[in-house]
């Protein structure tokens, strides 16, 4: 297997922007190391944010060039931490998005020109650490509004939020994701329902977060399972295998020209 072929130019970003930041060796050759492992054993790219810098005032940099080149945007809090972008999709990065107003912020400026499919958002836990989930809800519901008005052509999805059974969000988890549901229903969003993930206690060690291998793979799969058919990487193959039978096939005895003999 040749590894360069998966330093690819988001990789390659990452590395530029560590560079521009001024961050130490030790801490990209740590990154970069677990990225090596990943890529051996063909798992997921844990890379937390692809397309984000920050400056030395703190401000964060979208680099919305590199963005809008991929199939699949993910907008997300640090639910989406250890999940590799590159396991939802091959061509996919995360833009972190840690609150409603953060989400409302990028979805404003996010571009009209774009091969963008499919844009997936996690956000709203934070929000609800706060306070009551109604108003933060309100405030995304509007979000993926505007997504849908931006980008007419690509699909919307909203990822549950997790809480497992016995954290002190569990309750305005559930209201909240259970609207969430209802909303994405009659708007036309894909809803990904990550419910499953909650009866398995050790993916979601802390409550709100996916354990770092099995809980995100999990998460990673859920997304994946939710993408439009278009999209899945699991079809890919299907799509570019010539069909079987010569009789389906162009040139075949019922291909282009083929004439049906009468019978005598």
């Amino acid at each position: 297997m040749n590894l360069w072929t998966d330093l690819d130019n988001q990789l390659v970003h990452t590395i530029l922007a560590y560079i521009r930041d001024g961050k130490s060796y030790a801490e990209f050759e740590r990154d970069f190391k677990v990225f090596v492992e990943s890529v051996v054993s063909k798992k997921a790219l844990p890379i937390k944010s692809m397309v984000v810098s920050t400056d030395s005032r703190g401000q964060k940099t979208v680099d919305w060039e590199l963005a809008i080149r991929s199939k699949v945007v993910i907008l997300a809090d640090s639910t989406f931490d250890n999940v590799g972008p590159r396991g939802v999709h091959p061509s996919c990065v995360r833009i972190e998005c840690y609150t409603a107003s953060e989400l409302r912020d990028l979805c404003e400026q996010f571009p009209e020109n774009h091969s963008v499919k499919c844009v997936i958002t996690g956000v709203g836990i934070n929000n609800l650490k706060h306070g009551s989930w109604e108003g933060p809800i309100q405030e995304i519901q509007s979000c993926l509004s505007l997504l849908q008005n931006k980008l007419p052509d690509a699909s919307i999805m909203y990822s549950s939020m997790l809480s497992k059974r016995g954290y002190k969000l569990f309750d305005s988890v559930t209201s909240a994701n259970a609207e969430m549901k209802r909303f994405c229903s009659l708007k036309h969003i894909i809803f990904a329902d990550n419910d499953d993930m909650l009866q398995i206690p050790a993916l979601i060690p802390d409550g709100i977060h996916p354990s770092p291998k099995d809980g995100a793979t999990a998460l990673a799969n859920s997304l994946q399972n939710h993408l439009p058919k278009y999209l899945s990487p699991r079809l890919r193959r299907s799509h570019s295998q010539p069909r079987r039978g010569g009789g389906a096939q162009r040139g075949g005895p019922r291909g282009r020209g083929y004439r049906k003999t009468r019978e005598t």
